[in-house]
């Protein structure tokens, strides 16, 4: 014998984002929604002055490596300096760091090695030709514009991995940790498509071949092996940029990049937490609790 004395009774009312429930009308409202909104406490977020500046600082010293591609192909391409050697200088560079950090040289560093080696040869004649087509303008624009948008994937992934931000309420002081994830591949493609683009105008494979060692050891490898923020590493970085804008565009040129090194290192940091502390919204959103990106069913 069945039992129907709960027929005619509805299911309590679910917090559900994306499943109907036929008891209730779209635009049914919770008598205890109001006092939810009521009861919604303030949120402190708690930002550290001196780790903004570090996460500002730390970008921009990405940004100093990736003026050492351009320095890189200019000085294959405008100032005819010898790619062998230079390439030379890279590689006892990150070997000398290497030993550095590891103390021994193991296999699988050695495999992988002979493996970037041989696929770096490979792809040199044909990177040689790939562009060949494409005009040099173009191959500028579509250089720069590849070079902001690494910059900005880069940033972008900085920005997932330290956005653990810490939320605390006003009453219980408990914390909420909010993890975003990002692909970090995304910037690695980039680069090695900005420098194949910019590959195609170099004269010779050994020049090629040379660019790109340089870039991937400079770029990918080096800042595995240490720290390039740093005070002896950022200040040979420094040297270096300033001394190769100095020579090619000029002292006013090196005094805008100065400027411009100044106040993203200084005075925006303060600005992003001023305004991050002073004016950012302390309601927390009505569907905070929520993941508005997948299906929540319970």
């Amino acid at each position: 014998m069945v039992d129907n004395s709960n027929e005619g009774e509805k299911q309590p009312w679910r917090r559900l984002l994306w499943l109907k429930q036929d008891e209730y009308p779209d635009n049914y409202t919770d008598p205890g929604f109001t006092d939810y909104l009521e009861n919604l406490k303030e949120i402190d977020f708690d930002y550290d002055y001196e780790r903004i500046r570090s996460d500002f600082l730390k970008f921009y010293y990405l940004i100093l490596n990736t003026c050492f591609i351009f320095i890189t192909f200019s000085g294959m391409y405008e100032y005819d300096y010898d790619p062998k050697l230079m390439s030379l200088v890279s590689t006892l560079t990150i070997c000398a760091f290497n030993v550095l950090k590891y103390h021994k040289v193991s296999t699988k560093q050695l495999k992988s090695s002979v493996i970037i080696v041989f696929t770096i040869l490979t792809l040199s004649p044909v990177l040689k030709s790939l562009s060949q087509t494409t005009s040099t303008d173009s191959i500028w624009v579509i250089s720069f514009w590849l070079t902001i948008y690494y910059l900005f994937s880069v940033f972008k992934s900085m920005t997932s991995d330290s956005k653990m931000v810490t939320i605390m309420t006003t009453t219980n002081k408990s914390k909420r940790v909010r993890n975003i994830t990002y692909s970090k591949n995304l910037p690695t493609n980039i680069l090695l498509a900005n420098v194949a683009m910019l590959s195609s105008r170099l004269p010779t494979t050994t020049h090629v071949f040379c660019f790109l060692l340089i870039c991937i050891e400079i770029n990918i490898i080096l800042p595995k092996l240490l720290d390039i923020s740093k005070f002896t590493v950022s200040l040979v970085s420094n040297l270096i940029v300033y001394t190769y804008i100095n020579i090619s565009w000029g002292v006013s040129t090196m005094i805008i990049f100065g400027i411009f090194t100044v106040i993203f290192t200084n005075i925006l940091p303060r600005v992003f937490w001023y305004w991050e502390t002073h004016y950012k919204c302390k309601t927390p959103e009505i569907l905070s609790l929520w993941d508005t990106k997948t299906p929540i069913l319970a």
